[in-house]
């Protein structure tokens, strides 16, 4: 009888292993911790143009041309122009769900040029206590700052020029991963 009993605590702890590890496996299949981000212009207020309108529309009713081929665009870096006074603006998006607990995370965007960082900002992500959902989404404004002594830094207008905006993610302060680049230019 004792070998019975023995037998059966077996298939049982057996059984329990697997369900806490089935339930692990799902629970890690459903987790996500989604970052979105989306770099943009916003442009300072210029005057409004005033044009002529030259040439005709093409009415919704007509056919396209069979001998003209339609060309699919290749998908290249994205390139931002920029003027002097406009804001380059990281929009943060984040979707964390099934917890237990949701680690603080930092992302940090700069903006350099030849190497040398003239711009930067972050959003600190923080959960608190939620354990099923955390949403959220907040801007990071990028101004062009100069080193003033002293005073310790001045905003200024975009001097001409290719910068590169860089974008890292950061866990539980852990070392920091690259998860966008974008490349802007200034004229």
């Amino acid at each position: 009888m004792n070998d019975v009993l023995v037998k059966r605590l077996g298939v049982l702890i057996f059984v329990l292993v697997i369900v806490v590890f089935g339930t692990e496996a799902t629970l890690a299949r459903l987790r996500r911790r989604d970052v979105t981000v989306h770099v943009s212009v916003n442009a300072a207020p210029a005057p409004t143009p005033v044009g002529t309108l030259i040439g005709t529309a093409i009415p919704a009713t007509a056919t396209p041309d069979p001998l003209t081929p339609t060309l699919t665009p290749t998908p290249g870096p994205l390139i931002l122009n920029v003027s002097p006074a406009d804001q380059v603006i990281v929009d943060v998006q984040w979707d964390y769900s099934i917890g237990p607990r949701f680690p603080h995370t930092v992302i940090h965007a700069s903006a350099l040029i030849s190497g040398r960082d003239v711009a930067d900002g972050e959003v600190r992500i923080d959960c608190g206590t939620a354990a099923m959902s955390c949403k959220g989404s907040q801007q990071i404004a990028l101004r062009y700052t100069i080193p003033d002594v002293g005073s310790g830094s001045q905003q200024i207008g975009w001097p001409p020029g290719d910068y590169k905006v860089a974008i890292d993610r950061s866990e539980g302060g852990l070392t920091p991963l690259r998860i966008q680049e974008t490349t802007f230019r200034v004229q």
